[in-house]
């Protein structure tokens, strides 16, 4: 993913007005989120295991999944209009 958007980047300083470069970049950086976002999620997971007692791992990991869900489905319902 990072090449592509750095090929895009590149691209679009060399045609600054074309549209579709610039959509293409921020799917490309959405789906970078949603892969980080991820890693994240499998972090909390971690720390919950290591230690449950821990609160606020909890609610991070809660919250986490939440947001994950929500950035998943933007990236689909982009991935139709596009």
């Amino acid at each position: 993913m990072a090449d592509r958007i750095e090929l895009l980047k590149g691209e679009i300083s060399k045609n600054p007005n074309y549209v579709d470069l610039h959509a293409d970049l921020g799917h490309c950086y959405l789906e970078q989120a949603r892969t980080s976002w991820q890693r994240a999620i499998e972090q909390f997971r971690n720390s919950a295991e290591i230690n449950p007692s821990l609160g606020k791992v909890r609610v991070a990991l809660d919250v986490a999944e939440e947001t994950y869900q929500n950035i998943s489905q933007a990236l689909s319902r982009i991935s139709e209009k596009g």
